[in-house]
Parts: C-alpha cells; structure tokens; sequence
C-alpha cells in the first residue's frame, strides 16, 4: 500500500491481528476513520523472541508506510518504543 496523501502529521489508530498464518496491521485515522495503510506478514511462531517478532516487524512497516519512520536501535522487539514524530500517538477509545 502506498503512504496516506495527507502531508501533515495525524493521529492514527492501529489494530493488529496475530493468526496462525500471517499477522495483519492496519491504521486508520483517528478523526475520519479512512483507513491509511495496511500490512500482512508470516506469524513468527518459531523465532526466538515469538509472535511479538512479527508484531514488530508488521508495526514498523505500518508506519514505514504511513510516513513514520519506526526506531532503527532497541534491544529487542518488546523493548519500550518512543514513537518517532507527532503522526503516530497511542489514543483509548472513548469511555461509555
């Protein structure tokens, strides 16, 4: 998929779905829900650090492709993450 047209940093939302065949991401703007990018990978059941190597894997080509470039140095995939400019900010869905 190609990066959102939109030049100027947004909020997104991502959702990540881990199957037994391949792991999907998807980001969708927070304010107008369009989706803005999406990502399929393998399911990593084998590597050494598991499935949460696919989801790092999947999470960084997601914002690769929104336009955020994901940190290049972490010590392993489950290592705290800063997110790198404005566009990418954790958001809670709103409480009823």
């Amino acid at each position: 998929m190609t990066p959102h047209p939109h030049p100027q940093p947004h909020r997104i939302r991502v959702g990540i779905d881990v199957g037994g065949t391949f792991t999907d991401a998807v980001a969708v703007d927070s304010a107008t829900l369009e989706l803005v990018a999406q990502v399929k990978v393998p399911t990593s059941h084998h590597h050494e650090d598991g499935v949460a190597h696919g989801i790092v894997e999947a999470l960084d080509r997601l914002l690769k492709d929104v336009g955020c470039a994901p940190r290049t140095s972490r010590s392993s995939p489950t290592a705290p993450r800063r997110p790198p400019t404005p566009c990418w900010r954790a958001t809670s869905p709103p409480s009823a």
